[in-house]
């Protein structure tokens, strides 16, 4: 098994820790992405988010250079899914690379509603990463593999880690945008492919029990797309054979070669 490895940007180079840092504070912001073979989906998308999350948080840092540096380093062979942070560092921000092998891609999974709402900077990736990992350990206590978060109201908005869309009467529909979440690259790169077919995307309000009967899916940039199969203590579902598979398809063929060069 290969090991993951941890880099901070100090003075325009990268330096392995070997150490632990007592002074390494919470993650400001934070993005990630699967590699495979050298070849992402969607770069473009999870740099800019990131630039953005680093604006908004105020972290003064050369991010140009620093994104460079980190797509020079990803291993153009096998499967990879590397992370970005800015994380707190005495009175300013550390920049941090991790060099993390992928996990197994998946198509299915079980999903469960979350108890709670733990987020504090919907808008911003990473912030929160930490109290959503708890989530999706407590919905892993029910046997699922991700937590469906709900507004105060019963309004679906996204999962802990991931974006999602639901089908019905081969419609597709996502929650409005209205309701605070993370920019899903996944989702976007997606709904790009759905203007070029001319397929509609409706944005509704919906509880888990209107969800009744519709085919879900969980998107993420590791997994892509996958299937519900069960919503734990939620509403019965129903899959469609190969609608996933033909969008996966979709999404897939955005794979792009990682440059060489900045972006």
């Amino acid at each position: 098994m290969v090991d993951s490895l941890a880099y901070r940007f100090a003075a325009g180079e990268f330096v392995l820790e070997t150490w632990c840092d007592v002074n390494i504070g919470s993650v400001l912001v934070a993005d990630s992405w699967a590699v495979r073979d050298g070849r992402v989906v969607g770069l473009e998308y999870h740099l800019e988010r990131f630039r953005r999350g680093c604006r908004l948080q105020g972290v003064e840092a050369d991010i140009d250079r620093f994104l460079d540096g980190v797509i020079a380093r990803i291993p153009r062979r096998g499967a990879w899914f590397p992370r970005i942070e800015a994380v707190r560092y005495g009175d300013g921000a550390l920049l941090r690379y991790l060099e993390r092998p992928a996990p197994t891609r998946e198509t299915e999974v079980i999903v469960a509603t979350a108890a709670h709402d733990p987020r504090t900077r919907p808008d911003i990736k990473g912030p929160d990463l930490a109290a959503l990992a708890a989530l999706r350990t407590e919905a892993q206590r029910l046997g699922a593999g991700e937590a469906i978060i709900c507004d105060d109201r019963g309004a679906i908005i996204e999962g802990a880690y991931s974006a999602l869309w639901w089908w019905k009467n081969d419609r597709i529909f996502r929650p409005i945008s209205a309701l605070p979440r993370t920019d899903s690259v996944t989702d976007r790169v997606l709904r790009d492919h759905a203007r070029l077919i001319g397929a509609t995307i409706t944005e509704v309000e919906a509880s888990a029990q209107e969800l009744a009967g519709c085919e879900l899916w969980v998107l993420s940039a590791l997994h892509g797309i996958r299937q519900v199969t069960e919503w734990v203590n939620g509403p019965e579902l129903r899959t469609e054979t190969g609608r996933a598979p033909y969008w996966r398809t979709c999404y897939d063929a955005t794979l792009e070669a990682l440059p060489a060069a900045a972006i």
